[in-house]
């Protein structure tokens, strides 16, 4: 496992991602609470929101799976491409709902934020002009390098195995790991698949080639004869155990379950204000309160739904063998083994 002496400060002498002591990275595999943390942290008034703008701007000569002993190598690269990251202002981006009132904007400006947010939204519903809708940049009304501002939050679910070259990019940045119980992830991805809900392919058998996969035998090989919720059940394994190994390094990390705060979210914000040096809000509580109310017409991407009912759904859904087989795997971990005891928080602040 890496460990925080080969993070030397000497190879950041000349760190150009200009926004790394204010930016707090949120990584998860998907459908892992990433979405409703974004937003909570998302809803204080001085934070400036990046929802997944690295499936805008991949950057695909960046390593999707980075062995740590190459990250060093990507480190320049990474920066540039942090840089335009931050500066991303597409829909997915800088539009996702809902859009808060921010201290940096006058109501004028928040009014027309979403205005243009609600008219992008509802043309990228028509066909042939949903690319433009998705290329009309929508405005900050703020300076990024300015201190009108507090943190900058960027949120991802594609970045799990480029965490180790994140954290070398961006050393004084701080990373939030979120981590569901496997069953509930397994079970929201087969969803997902079988509805057709995800743009992108979901490339498991490429995970083989991992120093976690191959320290199993895991072979693509092997990976393709098993059952489908048991490869999806190895994506969770291998994603979330290399995303904390290559994270052990960085200087500001928060390892979080998605249960604890569904079951205590207010007092797991709190912390996770704390980590990130943001105070707390009433406005942060409202949101709170608000998202946790279930309407019965929750969609598959939606915030607003019953947390605690949303996380142990997967209860109705796996027979006991299927939990068993999901447990056999995710168990060899140390992420799996965070759900066999009462540890449920890590962090150094």
């Amino acid at each position: 496992m890496s460990n925080k002496k080969d993070f030397s400060r000497e190879a950041y002498i000349n760190v150009t991602y200009k926004h790394s002591a204010r930016t707090v990275f949120i990584l998860g595999t998907p459908r892992s609470g990433t979405s409703w943390l974004g937003k909570i942290l998302d809803s204080h008034p001085d934070v400036l929101y990046r929802h997944e703008p690295d499936i805008i701007d991949r950057n695909e000569t960046l390593p999707f799976l980075c062995e740590p002993e190459r990250a060093a190598s990507y480190v320049a690269n990474a920066q540039s491409w942090l840089d335009d990251l931050a500066k991303n202002r597409f829909l997915k981006s800088a539009g996702s709902q809902p859009v808060f009132r921010k201290s940096y904007h006058t109501p004028l400006q928040t009014r027309f934020r979403r205005l243009i947010v609600t008219a992008l939204r509802t043309a990228g519903q028509i066909p042939g002009i949903r690319n433009l809708a998705q290329s009309i940049p929508i405005p900050d009304f703020v300076d990024l390098a300015s201190r009108a501002y507090g943190k900058l939050v960027i949120k991802s679910v594609s970045c799990m195995g480029r965490a180790r070259i994140l954290a070398e990019a961006a050393p004084d940045s701080r990373f939030i790991l979120i981590i569901r119980h496997p069953c509930g992830q397994v079970a929201s991805m087969r969803q997902g698949v079988e509805e057709s809900r995800f743009e992108h392919e979901i490339p498991i058998l490429s995970i083989s080639e991992t120093e976690q996969a191959r320290r199993r035998s895991l072979t693509a090989e092997r990976l393709a004869q098993l059952p489908y919720f048991e490869q999806l059940t190895w994506s969770w394994t291998i994603h979330n155990e290399k995303a904390l190994e290559d994270l052990q390094g960085a200087e500001h990390l928060m390892v979080l379950r998605y249960e604890d705060l569904t079951e205590s979210p207010e007092e797991m914000s709190r912390r996770i204000f704390d980590f990130c040096e943001i105070d707390w809000r009433p406005e942060n509580l409202a949101f709170l309160a608000d998202s946790s109310r279930a309407t019965g017409r929750e969609g598959y991407y939606q915030t607003r739904r019953n947390p605690v009912e949303a996380a142990n759904r997967w209860r109705r859904f796996w027979s006991q063998d299927e939990i068993d087989a999901i447990f056999e795997i995710a168990a060899q971990s140390d992420p799996g083994r965070m759900f066999l005891t009462d540890g449920n928080i890590l962090e150094r602040a």
